[in-house]
């Protein structure tokens, strides 16, 4: 499927041509993601493709590259095919500057840390309204089976203080559980 995403034009919107917020959420995180890497990259990003194919969920991992001139990003899932093109990106909220590469990282400590899938997908269940922190998550790239994180030091500190918010008012011990681990993996790691 196709999707080529305008401001709010996407194909899948309804008849009155608003996007669902759950498509605009997904195709934002993509752009979160892609615009980590300097453009003409092609980024393994650990999105996971949201398309059905046969009524069962594709297992697929997005993967994206940007453009600079035209302003555009496409993006694919290799498992399914999925796939589309996502233009006037650089208007947008969720537009993260090449962050891997950005001074700013270079001149602050830098931290790197690998996390496994049921890890990550703990740690992406986490509501992060702080963008900086939330370019750690959306920003993580597949490395050797794993999924490798990277972000200043600033922003694990705001990210651990985020699990541990939830941890603490998470009912679920299985999942508190999970979250504490997390947090004292990502604590030693900083």
């Amino acid at each position: 499927m196709n999707r080529i995403l305008e401001q709010v034009h996407v194909s899948e919107s309804d008849e009155t041509g608003e996007v669902d917020y759950q498509t605009s959420e997904y195709l934002s995180s993509i752009v979160s993601a892609a615009t980590l890497a300097p453009a003409g990259v092609v980024i393994d990003t650990a999105i996971l493709c949201r398309r059905r194919p046969f009524r069962k969920k594709c297992s697929g991992r997005i993967k994206a590259r940007l453009q600079e001139n035209p302003a555009e990003l496409k993006w694919w899932c290799p498992q399914c095919s999925d796939h589309g093109f996502i233009t006037n990106w650089k208007g947008t909220p969720k537009r993260i500057s090449h962050f891997i590469g950005n001074n700013r990282i270079k001149k602050n400590k830098c931290c790197r840390i690998t996390l496994s899938k049921p890890e990550f997908d703990l740690l992406n269940e986490i509501s992060i309204v702080n963008p900086a922190t939330a370019s750690i998550v959306h920003g993580a790239i597949i490395e050797n089976n794993a999924i490798t994180l990277i972000g200043g030091i600033e922003g694990w500190d705001s990210l651990i203080g985020y699990i541990a918010f939830e941890a603490n008012h998470e009912s679920k011990p299985r999942r508190r559980l999970a979250l504490n681990k997390l947090f004292e993996k990502i604590k030693q790691a900083i």
